[in-house]
């Protein structure tokens, strides 16, 4: 973008621009299945990233920092590290 550059798809998925490229036909499934993976991620994170990135440019990394902690504390990732532990637990027997 800085350099005034278009890329084509291919380019913005070698340059991480992008994470998937989809035909004409196969967008709507492809937003959908976005839209699924979305939903099954912490609602809380999902939210408190939304706010994140309509926060004014002079909030960051400030705010970065607080949704960091917020998110830290989150019985959704104490549920996630509890399961790290049993698997890891389970794979040592």
């Amino acid at each position: 973008m800085l350099a005034g550059r278009i890329l084509n798809a291919e380019e913005a998925l070698a340059a991480h621009l992008i994470t998937e490229i989809h035909e004409p036909a196969e967008l709507v499934n492809a937003a959908h299945a976005l839209a699924d993976r979305i939903g099954k991620q912490d609602p809380l994170a999902v939210r408190v990233s939304k706010r994140v990135f309509h926060m004014p440019r002079e909030s960051h990394p400030h705010v970065d920092e607080l949704a960091q902690a917020i998110l830290f504390e989150s019985q959704a990732k104490f549920d996630r590290m509890q399961a790290f532990l049993d698997r890891k637990k389970e794979n040592k027997k």
